[in-house]
């Protein structure tokens, strides 16, 4: 039986200075992972703005949301990038990256189309 992959509520928003928007002071493991995670997300966005319609992009920001534990914000862009470029699937079938994303019916259907 697959998994289905739910949205969850809204994350909480981080400030730039490292601190929840509640202002409690976050742990240096959990909170600067998580940080880097949200700045390499950022980062990736702005590259997808530059070029919006570059299928790498969109791939490295599945990757990247995957990488922050955000599955369900993974599947537009990697939905995206496949339309863009079908022959990735054989990169995302064998990708370590989105393993634990294998269990997922979507992910599932994705490799399938």
């Amino acid at each position: 039986m697959r998994k289905e992959i739910r949205r969850s509520r809204p994350t909480e928003r981080h400030r730039h200075d490292g601190r929840s928007a509640d202002g409690c002071a976050r742990g240096r493991s959990e909170g600067g992972q998580r940080g880097r995670h949200a700045e390499a997300i950022a980062e990736q966005k702005k590259a997808i703005d530059i070029q919006p319609h570059h299928d790498r992009w969109l791939y490295a920001l599945a990757q990247r949301d995957v990488q922050a534990g955000e599955y369900a914000n993974a599947l537009g862009p990697l939905g995206e990038a496949l339309a863009m470029h079908p022959n990735l699937k054989g990169q995302l079938a064998t990708d370590a990256v989105f393993e634990p994303m294998k269990p997922f019916a979507e992910f599932q259907r994705m490799l399938e189309r």
